[in-house]
């Protein structure tokens, strides 16, 4: 790594010593676990019988080791065939698989010598390549699918119950986010009944995009909540711990899926308030993070990785669209260059469309009242008129049509009324926040910034720095055992300290006191039928 030449012999010994740590003395065996087992390997020398006596703790542990050799060698690696138990009960399981040549194959003289061709064939890349390699060897593992299921569940019972695990792994968020806030209540068993949580990201989300709530008989949107029945008081309980968390801030509107239970709770929590049963469930982007399965503990922390990847996905989106500027298509540039500036990208799309419709527009007439300017505007060739009134002293608009109110735009309508007024801005009445650019910066004043905090961008551009540092320690640290376990002792050493001081930070107690909270009764899900009793 300095640079040093080292003989022929020093390097031959390097390799050799450093290879045991990986290697199974009594068997003669090389375990590689993933990425940080190669280290330890010369993929330049490696031959046919080093391959033949290495095992894999995965496919993906093989797929990254022959993907490393390719890259080593001059070609990369593509999955191939694979194969699957048929026995049954252990149908679809993965006993073998081929990685091979990503130019493995020819292409088909059919599509060489096509007559309709309108673009010129893609360059070849295909030329025969016979490089792969197989991995396999399910039939050696000593247990079946169902002994690991019986042994999971044998220690989720010699410990707490799962209610309590449940409940002491929120505990353990607050170690990290002194937001995090949940409320449950128990039955006359005290088993757990009802269960709701939310985290200082989801509140300030509230806080900016809470007009409108999201609610379905399995998800809340600002939220997470299990419920042990779906009766009124469940929904009613659920719906007040909800406005407790959120300060007291009320929704304008709630979107449900039709559950008639659920639109009795909302109209006794937030009385005379709009409703509507259009929610589609997010089950299926859940389904790719949870599975029925799953215990309360397993629902709780998978849900979280849920909204890491569904914050990373819209950390991406603003990255993305936070530089450039789309291209003015429109002969109303003024007003089209600032929708771009303060519209998300999505957003000023759907704006740019009733732009191009307000040359349409016709103002029929206009009467002025003491309070407002009254428009009569009418499309072209159309019959029809809509009434556009505009209170000059706080440039305010609505319309007849009530899109605005509707769907958080501006019409067509009132857009034409801004063309035939020469306005070249939109007035800040018509830009909703949650649809403009800066709608999260700065934060909102309930989410108090505590020193040290930084924005999530910026905690994830220092995440992933960190990352490369550590693939390397990691890298490094393999090479030789005694660094192996003087890195691995002073890791272990400085997570310590680093947990300590965010409990000081955070005011989090070391240990918190364990519940006495039995686990609540299995319950038969939604549109599981009715069961039929048969003589």
């Amino acid at each position: 790594m300095s640079g040093e030449t080292v003989p022929v012999e020093d390097a031959e010994a390097m390799d050799s010593s450093a290879a045991d740590a990986d290697i199974d003395a009594e068997a003669g065996v090389r375990i590689v676990e993933g990425i940080g087992s190669f280290g330890a390997i010369e993929f330049s020398s490696l031959t046919a019988k080093d391959v033949l006596t290495t095992e894999f703790t995965s496919l993906q542990a093989a797929y990254d080791y022959y993907n490393e050799f390719g890259r080593i060698k001059g070609f990369s690696v593509r999955r191939s065939k694979v194969g699957r138990r048929t026995k049954q009960g252990a149908e679809s399981e993965i006993i073998w698989q081929i990685f091979m040549c990503s130019r493995e194959g020819e292409r088909d003289g059919k599509h060489m010598q096509r007559k309709d061709r309108k673009k010129d064939p893609r360059p070849i890349t295909r030329c025969g390549c016979e490089a792969r390699i197989k991995s396999g060897g399910f039939e050696t593992v000593g247990f079946e699918i169902k002994d690991i299921y019986n042994a999971i569940e044998k220690q989720r019972r010699a410990g707490a119950t799962d209610a309590e695990s449940a409940l002491k792994f929120l505990g353990t968020l607050r170690t990290t986010d002194s937001g995090i806030f949940w409320r449950y209540s128990l039955d006359v068993d005290k088993r757990l009944e009802n269960l709701f949580w939310y985290d200082r990201t989801s509140r300030y989300d509230y806080s900016v995009f809470g007009d409108v709530l999201g609610f379905d008989a399995t998800t809340v949107v600002f939220g997470c909540a299990i419920l042990s029945n779906e009766s009124k008081a469940s929904y009613v309980w659920l719906l007040r711990s909800f406005l407790e968390a959120m300060k007291g801030k009320q929704p304008k509107s709630v979107t449900t899926d039709g559950d008639l239970a659920m639109k009795s709770a909302v109209s006794i929590v937030f009385p005379g308030l709009k409703m509507t049963s259009r929610c589609e469930a997010l089950n299926m982007q859940l389904e790719k993070f949870i599975h029925n399965g799953y215990n309360l503990r397993e629902f709780v922390e998978h849900f979280q990785h849920y909204l890491e990847f569904m914050r990373r996905r819209e950390l991406v989106a603003d990255y993305k669209f936070a530089y450039g500027e789309p291209v003015v298509k429109t002969k109303l540039e003024a007003i089209e260059q600032f929708a771009a500036t303060v519209y998300t990208r999505e957003v000023f799309k759907l704006f740019r469309e009733v732009l191009m419709l307000a040359s349409n527009v016709r103002v029929v007439s206009t009467k002025r009242t003491s309070a407002c300017v009254l428009f009569e505007v009418a499309m072209y060739c159309k019959q029809r008129s809509w009434a556009v009134s505009w209170a000059e002293e706080d440039d305010e608009f609505s319309c007849s049509c009530q899109w605005m109110e509707s769907f958080g735009l501006p019409c067509v309508h009132m857009v034409g009324v801004l063309v035939y007024l020469n306005m070249t801005t939109i007035p800040k009445g018509l830009i909703l926040d949650r649809w403009a650019k800066r709608t999260k910066q700065p934060r909102a004043p309930c989410d108090k910034t505590r020193v040290g905090e930084i924005p999530d961008a910026a905690y994830m551009s220092m995440h992933a720095a960190m990352l490369d540092d550590c693939r390397e320690l990691v890298s490094l640290s393999c090479w030789f055992f005694e660094d192996y376990v003087d890195v691995k002792t002073r890791l272990a050493k400085e997570r310590q300290s680093l947990r300590d001081k965010h409990r000081q930070r955070l005011g989090v107690p070391e240990e918190a006191s364990r519940v006495s909270v039995r686990d609540p009764m299995r319950a038969r899900y939604k549109g599981c039928g009715r069961r039929v009793v048969t003589s």
